[in-house]
């Protein structure tokens, strides 16, 4: 039975073109599910990380959160930048800080 990766009932569902997750260990559910309706998947990964079902890896450190905003936002720059906005050598409108999850105690 194939998975129920997005919902269509949802007012602002878009059908996604690609998965990004940060880390295969953790994301399985994401992943089962992207690999089972054919979506391709890209992932941050670690050195012991499986990369069964994954069509791209980007290797990096997906275990902090100020790790993970640098991943994401270097992601960004350059799949805007192959849309050609911002240009070559622009830099994002948004901070890198704007990437990092904030920790609220």
């Amino acid at each position: 039975m194939p998975g129920t990766f997005t919902n269509p009932h949802l007012p602002g569902y878009i059908e996604p073109e690609v998965v990004i997750i940060s880390d295969p260990r953790v994301d399985t559910q994401a992943l089962t599910e992207a690999v089972e309706i054919g979506l391709p998947v890209v992932a941050f990964v670690s050195t012991d990380a499986k990369i069964s079902g994954i069509v791209l890896v980007i290797p990096g450190n997906n275990k902090g959160r100020k790790s993970l905003a640098l991943l994401y936002y270097l992601l960004t720059r350059q799949v805007l930048r192959e849309r050609g906005k911002p240009g070559p050598n622009q830099e994002l409108s948004v901070l890198l800080e704007e990437f990092e999850a904030k920790v609220v105690i």
